[in-house]
């Protein structure tokens, strides 16, 4: 290939243009060093792994026509309007083949800067096993790669039902995660490894975890069938947990350990029985006119509400007592709670009602708003709704002179935060308050 470059000099004030033809390699697309026809982030590999003599060097990667092949020839090829991008390619040898696979797999050891651009097919700046899932989507023949281990529970994670788990297990269930295949209900139960209630991606990555060895378990694998609530609850062994999509569930203790988020992040473990397994953000941002969000936030074992944007109450503690029964405390007062509390969607819980006020807001619009006045808070459901009982004593004066301590309890509604009712003696209409 030639390439003709116009030079313009400057000779007594007179600029006279010169075409010098200069040689150049000969390769029908300029950039493509790996020979397939495009550009895509094997030819950058390779072109730098030429700029540093790890590969021979051809000279179609030099892009500038300086006569070298440097790293400012890989940026050119990136900059291309016809580069392609990841194709999967992370050792640049011009196959995708099982290696591929595995070096995505083990991106946790490091790979380089290009590397990690060439594993990245998801777009997401992160190399992870849901990039080996897709490149097996991508290329179904990659399922002939030889890996097979027994499954860690019993047929979870065999799709093919050939007794053991493989790359064409993470494949079929990739198939179908994107509408291309249909599963048995068999498989699809075996198929949701990650026990979040759906076939999804996630659980193709986590399958090609397992057989990389970068987790030695699958979340299901510690997740019983079996259902619990506080009047059902778990045989010897086992603690219920609320998790994600699936709802309540007997399982292993310590979800932390074991249960693993779409990010494969760690979950967080709301404190309260049955306890509840959460991967969504605490907080959310909301517009102005949105309902209050109530969270719990497991490292500060606080509950926060977010009221049109702005923080109503935090460092908020729930601590349970017994099954169906605990203290829900803030702003120093402490109301004990009867019935399920729980979170769900970020909302905090009793029973099927939400609630929107804290045990200090009840005492604040109370009868005995005072905090050295009030003597118990109570929250309980009450006409299918929550109710704070606020009791409380505050002075009075018996027929306007005789001083007399007066128990007053407030109902309030914890949704609403209205006063509903307010109980005093037979005798508050001949007292003074």
């Amino acid at each position: 290939m030639k390439r003709t470059i116009l030079l313009v000099v400057s000779i007594g004030g007179l600029l006279i243009s010169l075409a010098v033809v200069r040689a150049q390699a000969d390769c029908p697309l300029l950039g493509d060093v790996s020979g397939n026809g495009i550009l895509d982030c094997t030819d950058v590999g390779q072109i730098l792994e030429m700029s540093v003599e790890k590969r021979p060097v051809n000279m179609c990667g030099d892009i500038s026509g300086n006569g070298v092949v440097s790293p400012h020839d890989a940026s050119l090829v990136m900059s291309d309007p016809n580069y392609q991008g990841a194709s999967g390619d992370v050792n640049f040898d011009g196959v995708i083949n099982c290696l591929d696979i595995m070096q995505i797999l083990e991106a946790s050891v490091g790979l380089t800067e290009a590397q990690n651009a060439c594993g990245d097919l998801s777009g997401n700046d992160v190399v992870s096993p849901h990039d080996a899932a897709l490149l097996l989507d991508k290329y179904p023949s990659l399922s002939a790669c030889q890996w097979s281990i027994p499954s860690p529970c019993p047929s979870f994670g065999d799709i093919n039902g050939n007794g053991l788990i493989d790359s064409e297990d993470s494949r079929l269930i990739m198939e179908y995660s994107v509408g291309n295949i249909q599963l048995s209900v068999d498989q699809i139960e075996r198929a949701d490894v990650s026990a979040n209630g759906a076939i999804t991606p996630f659980d193709a990555a986590l399958l090609l975890e397992y057989l990389a060895g970068i987790i030695d378990t699958l979340p299901i694998c510690n997740i019983t069938k079996t259902t619990c609530d506080a009047k059902n609850p778990c045989p010897e062994g086992l603690t219920c947990y609320s998790f994600p999509n699936i709802g309540l569930r007997c399982a292993q203790p310590d979800p932390f350990d074991y249960y693993l988020c779409p990010d494969l992040g760690k979950p967080s473990i709301a404190e309260i029985y049955p306890g509840i397994v959460m991967c969504e953000p605490f907080i959310k941002s909301t517009p102005e006119d949105a309902e209050d969000i109530v969270s719990f936030n497991v490292e500060t074992h606080t509950v926060t509400i977010t009221r049109h944007n702005e923080i109503v109450s935090s460092e908020v503690k729930i601590k349970s007592t017994a099954p169906n029964t605990g203290v829900l405390e803030a702003g120093g007062i402490q109301a004990t709670y009867s019935g399920e509390l729980s979170i769900s969607g970020e909302k905090l819980i009793l029973e099927n009602s939400q609630i929107n006020y804290l045990p200090e807001y009840a005492v604040s619009v109370s009868d005995t708003p005072v905090i050295s006045s009030v003597q118990e808070v109570n929250l309980k459901q009450q006409d299918n709704k929550p109710v704070y009982s606020v009791k409380g004593v505050k002075s009075s004066r018996l027929f306007f002179f005789i001083p007399k301590k007066m128990t007053v309890e407030t109902n309030v509604d914890a949704a609403t935060g209205k006063v509903e009712k307010v109980d005093k003696p037979w005798w508050a209409f001949l007292a003074d308050e």
